[in-house]
């Protein structure tokens, strides 16, 4: 069963950090180009990142779960109890601020209610966007290092 676990795991997390990274690279832009607009595509975003964002909680508690559940060595149940805290704070964070930036977007019309309002309020969410993904990277770093560890002891 843990392996089974851990591979659902595993796949989802690569959804969820996979799909934020090529979301970024390349829908993004993408869009953006096809559209004609950062505007558009914007709106498009709003509505994605709701989905990502609860997808990110499920898998930041499995997470939990995961470190909470396996005999690991102390010093990897710090590492990924710090990491954890953090993205758990950073998805948080974003789970607050999406209905903040909602509120100074008219959805049915298509436009920002309050520009500079926003684009200052939306620079909050790219950063803690930002440091969730690089938190996510350390995380897969950090069980990269316990696994090969435990390959090696083998």
């Amino acid at each position: 069963m843990d392996r089974w676990f851990r591979t659902t795991l595993f796949a989802l997390f690569a959804v969820w950090f996979g799909g934020l990274t090529f979301y970024a690279l390349v829908v993004v832009p993408t869009g953006q180009r096809i559209l004609g607009s950062h505007r558009a595509q914007g709106f498009i975003t709003r509505d994605v990142t709701s989905s990502w964002n609860v997808l990110g909680a499920v898998v930041i508690a499995l997470l939990w779960f995961d470190v909470i559940s396996r005999r690991a060595t102390m010093a990897r149940v710090r590492r990924s109890t710090v990491i954890l805290v953090l993205l758990s704070i950073a998805q948080i964070a974003l789970f607050l601020l999406h209905p903040w930036l909602d509120a100074l977007l008219d959805a049915s019309a298509g436009r920002v209610l309050d520009a500079p309002r926003f684009y200052d309020r939306h620079r909050l969410y790219l950063w803690t966007t930002a440091a969730l993904w690089g938190l996510s990277v350390a995380h897969l770093h950090a069980t990269m290092l316990a696994t090969s560890t435990v390959v090696r002891r083998a």
